[in-house]
């Protein structure tokens, strides 16, 4: 159980959390139960939500405040997303193109569903038209065989924490890249891929194959690295 001070000018409270529950104290030593911390953190997205949406249909209306603060609100995690396919200033470039076509066609954004996942199909959408653009020849590569033998190494790489894998991500091949984040963390397969990025789905395959073997190579590498610091301290 912990406790946390809040200011109070009459007298001081303090406010504990229990499971799913909040509780606060009073020099009256009565415990009353708050509102449940699960249904805390849903009414705040749910209100997080509904200032998004309510910027949304200011921006359909051509409001240049409520673009303004849509982009400010969301550009910070799309333009990590888009750094997941590309370089800083490519992305930072994708990312300002993007949200142009964004409140070009958000009245195409029917309130139904998360904005937020909309947006990031435009964002992906928009990073995968660059690379088609200008780094297609990395994309096609030849196929010697669909599958590699994975083994028990890609445990490791699944059990990596979600932003030391990333960082790593980021160091592959563009076209391992792109294959990896479109079907690892974007969640789309292989015939999905293959016609957003206009190749086989073999080569999509055999793309996310030999993303793993290299993700496992530098997990091996990076665990050794750390070993031998652990052996021979500088």
């Amino acid at each position: 159980m912990t406790c946390r001070d809040v200011i109070c000018p009459i007298s001081p409270f303090f406010l504990f959390e229990k499971g799913d529950f909040l509780f606060y104290y009073t020099s009256a030593t009565f415990f009353f139960p708050m509102a449940s911390k699960k249904q805390t953190d849903q009414d705040s997205m749910q209100v997080a939500n509904n200032k998004v949406l309510h910027l949304v249909d200011k921006c359909k209306k051509n409001d240049p405040l409520a673009q303004r603060a849509l982009y400010n609100h969301f550009s910070g995690k799309m333009f990590a997303l888009c750094r997941r396919y590309l370089t800083a200033q490519d992305a930072e470039d994708m990312l300002v193109e993007a949200f142009v076509k964004v409140f070009k066609k958000i009245h195409q954004f029917e309130n139904k569903g998360s904005f937020e996942g909309w947006l990031r199909r435009v964002m992906v959408n928009q990073c995968l038209a660059y690379i088609q653009k200008t780094k297609a020849k990395y994309l096609e590569v030849d196929i010697e065989e669909a599958t590699y033998s994975i083994g028990k190494n890609d445990d490791t790489v699944a059990s990596m924490q979600a932003e030391d894998l990333l960082k790593l991500v980021e160091e592959l091949p563009v076209g391992y890249r792109t294959v990896f984040n479109l079907y690892a963390i974007e969640g789309y397969s292989h015939k999905e891929i293959a016609e957003k990025l206009m190749i086989s789905e073999g080569t999509s395959k055999s793309q996310l194959s030999r993303a793993r073997v290299l993700l496992q190579q530098k997990v091996k590498s990076l665990d050794q690295d750390e070993q031998k610091h652990i052996q021979h301290p500088s």
